[in-house]
């Protein structure tokens, strides 16, 4: 299939879809270990109810920042080079997208209640909508990587690439959480410690700040 638009810079964005595996990566990896996590908390555990939560809600703000990006920045350029006959798998993209933007409202509310009262009949129901929201992701990460980004590393330059990049990168806490999921897996791969990674232990204990945010962030800042 021939590409008909052709991106104004002749230095195309070779690699994004290295790049894009990488942060899918970490989706895959958090959202398949995210049931079991829910489930390891007992019955009136707030304290542990809020530490999941966070991370999850952390987790899931991510995908929706990078679910919003690709929306305003990829869809639209693409949608405007490439041939009609491809339209209708960034028409699927799309779709995908709203299916995850809807269990992640769905994610939202039932974690919202569950951490507040870390009740054990909630939980049940909050694993089984992270379970399909792996599997509706999967779905959608599998075909975004065999099917879009060739047309992204075809058809965008490397500047409107990195663009994209540093509008990722503006969300600092989200990217925080994926980073730590990132390191952890590369540690388990090379039967290294996180520290070894980063260049060797400095101390052997750190003072520890629990940081439960309420959702009310003036309230926290205070």
């Amino acid at each position: 299939m021939t590409i008909v638009a052709t991106p104004t810079s002749t230095t195309t964005a070779v690699g994004a879809g290295a790049e894009m595996a990488t942060i899918h990566s970490a989706f895959r990896r958090e959202l398949r270990l995210a049931p079991a996590l829910i489930r390891s908390v007992e019955h009136g555990d707030r304290l542990r109810a809020g530490i999941v939560s966070n991370h999850l809600d952390l987790l899931d703000r991510f995908l929706h920042h990078h679910h919003t990006i690709e929306d305003t920045m990829v869809w639209p350029t693409l949608l405007d080079r490439v041939p009609a006959e491809i339209t209708p798998i960034v028409e699927l993209m799309e779709t995908q997208h709203e299916t995850v933007a809807d269990l992640l409202t769905r994610t939202d509310a039932l974690r919202t209640k569950w951490r507040t009262d870390a009740d054990g009949s909630r939980v049940a129901r909050l694993a089984t909508v992270y379970t399909h929201l792996h599997d509706a992701l999967v779905e959608h990460l599998d075909a975004e990587e065999r099917h879009v980004m060739p047309l992204v590393e075809a058809c965008m330059t490397q500047t409107e690439w990195a663009t994209i990049g540093k509008a990722a990168r503006n969300n600092h806490f989200a990217k925080c959480a994926v980073e730590t999921a990132l390191f952890d897996a590369l540690g388990k791969r090379t039967g290294l410690s996180v520290a070894e990674l980063i260049g060797g232990r400095v101390r052997d204990r750190l003072p520890v700040a629990w940081t439960l945010a309420s959702g009310d962030t003036a309230s926290d800042i205070a």
